[in-house]
């Protein structure tokens, strides 16, 4: 089974194709904000080499709105070209760290931070919004990350969201398909939403059949 993820939450993408538990792509993609040419170049590239996955997975954030709202428009035009069971999980479950429990901390700006905990892959309880003297008096259980890129606090390190870890979570689900795709959103996003114009990716078949 081919279980294909991506995620546009931080300052960079993260892809993954992962074939029962193996990951047989992976890469870390560095975007400017709101390009995503290269990331439908990297799907595209991977779709012509492996066929049409089984299984679709997305980062839901929270993170970047435009990042999250581009990577769920693509996980949409994909659902409709290559009929794959696709769903959605929290991109902070699925950070490349060496824990399995951790806090993550983002900056949603006007001078708020998120505040999440999570463990073995899966948010514990509700994510907080704090003021920032709030953060720092927060208590810490676990090493604490941040997806920015600058570091939110002096006790936040770096991390990225692993696609190959959303392609194994999302693989292990017996019904992936409830999960649907709405974003994490912590404050509104305020977007008008684009009109669809059809599927921005061919189908294995109809790749094969254009060359």
């Amino acid at each position: 089974m081919n279980t294909l993820a991506f995620d546009c939450s931080g300052e960079t993408a993260s892809v993954a194709l992962v074939r029962d538990a193996v990951a047989v792509f992976e890469e870390q993609i560095a975007m400017r904000r709101g390009n995503s040419g290269q990331l439908h170049a990297c799907i595209q590239q991977i779709l012509q080499a492996h066929g049409n996955p089984d299984r679709l997975v997305v980062g839901l954030g929270p993170g970047s709105f435009s990042g999250i709202r581009m990577a769920v428009a693509t996980a949409v035009g994909l659902r409709l070209s290559t009929r794959a069971i696709t769903g959605g999980l929290p991109s902070i479950a699925a950070l490349d760290v060496a824990e399995t429990a951790y806090h993550v901390i983002g900056d949603i700006r006007q001078g708020s931070f998120f505040f999440a905990t999570v463990a073995d892959n899966a948010v514990q309880g509700s994510i907080e919004i704090l003021a920032k003297s709030e953060l720092l008096a927060h208590s810490l259980r676990h090493p604490c990350y941040t997806l920015d890129q600058a570091g939110t606090c002096n006790f936040a390190n770096h991390a990225k969201v692993s696609a190959g870890i959303l392609a194994r979570q999302f693989a292990s689900l017996e019904s992936p398909e409830d999960l649907g795709l709405k974003p994490l959103y912590l404050r509104p996003a305020h977007v008008t939403a684009a009109r669809q114009t059809g599927s921005l990716f061919k189908t294995a078949t109809e790749s094969s059949e254009s060359r």
